[in-house]
Parts: C-alpha cells; structure tokens; sequence
C-alpha cells in the first residue's frame, strides 16, 4: 500500500481582502 499526500497553499484576493487558502488531497492506493 503506497499512500501520497499533496499540499497545496497560495494566497488570493477576493473582494478587496487577502484570503489564505490550503488545499489538501489525500490518495491511497493499494
């Protein structure tokens, strides 16, 4: 069983405010 983590973590500006977004995807294959 192998098992990857990515993350993924950038800042954008929506409606004039700076926003911190984390994206995490989890994958695990047999």
């Amino acid at each position: 069983m192998s098992k990857r983590i990515s993350g993924m973590s950038f800042d954008t500006y929506l409606d004039g405010d700076l926003i911190h977004i984390e994206k995490i995807t989890l994958d695990i294959t047999d």
